[in-house]
């Protein structure tokens, strides 16, 4: 994320800090989205092996 946000400013260098912000939050933005997707995947697989592992059985 630090290089894109870095690599967008390096080649809007004249643009003010404001626009480079919301640049940034943009960047971020698309980032978390894709992290959230494939948390989503990843949860209930991650719970099935806690409740497995103290020894509680899911229906």
């Amino acid at each position: 994320m630090e290089q894109r946000v870095l690599g967008w400013c390096r080649s809007h260098e004249g643009a003010p800090v404001a626009e480079k912000r919301e640049a940034a939050k943009l960047i971020m933005e698309g980032f978390m989205q894709a992290y959230d997707d494939k948390a989503a995947k990843f949860a209930p697989q991650g719970y099935n092996h806690r409740a497995q592992q103290s020894g509680a059985r899911l229906k």
